[in-house]
């Protein structure tokens, strides 16, 4: 776990300001497509907290952040478009939840999200990680199994993909353009 603040180094300096604080304990931090914003889900509280990044690698929380997740928030990804983000959410502490994905759509300018329609939505099992294909209509769910959604491009909405899931425990997946 990584502690409750986030220190970052670009090439081989300090960013000015760090640590940045944040709202909790967190296990991951993913950076948006166009590296605009920072993603900081934290599972205890069951958020995700996000940040605009500055030109010198300093973070500022952006207007409403946090925003409210599932039982348990993980990890968090944008879309290659910087439209979408979505926000794993286990079972929690106590597994006594539902597995999930919220879904929220992104403003690019001021980083604010809103939940879309339908969210979160439920998975048939446990996942660890996500991952997008380069276009950005197909979302998996890395986990317990491969679990894999088409993303509506307009709304958010995730529909499970036939045939979906498949394997067993599966610890991590790669999206390779053939």
């Amino acid at each position: 776990m990584l502690s409750a603040g986030l220190q970052l180094f670009p090439a081989s300096y300090p960013v000015a300001g760090a640590p940045f604080g944040t709202a909790g304990h967190t296990s991951s931090v993913s950076l948006s497509a166009d590296f605009k914003f920072a993603l900081v889900p934290h599972y205890e509280l069951a958020n995700l907290e996000v940040f605009k990044v500055g030109s010198d690698g300093s973070f500022t929380a952006v207007p409403g952040s946090p925003f409210p997740g599932g039982n348990a928030a993980s990890y968090a990804i944008s879309d290659p478009a910087n439209k979408f983000v979505f926000l794993l959410n286990p079972s929690g502490y106590n597994q006594s939840g539902t597995e999930s994905i919220s879904v929220y759509k992104l403003d690019d300018n001021s980083g604010t999200l809103t939940q879309v329609q339908g969210s979160p939505f439920g998975l048939t099992a446990e996942g660890a990680h996500l991952r997008i294909d380069p276009s950005g209509k197909f979302l998996y769910v890395v986990g317990d199994v491969l679990q894999g959604f088409s993303v509506d491009q307009n709304s958010g909405k995730l529909t499970a993909l036939s045939g979906s899931p498949i394997g067993t425990k599966v610890a991590d997946a790669a999206i390779v353009k053939q």
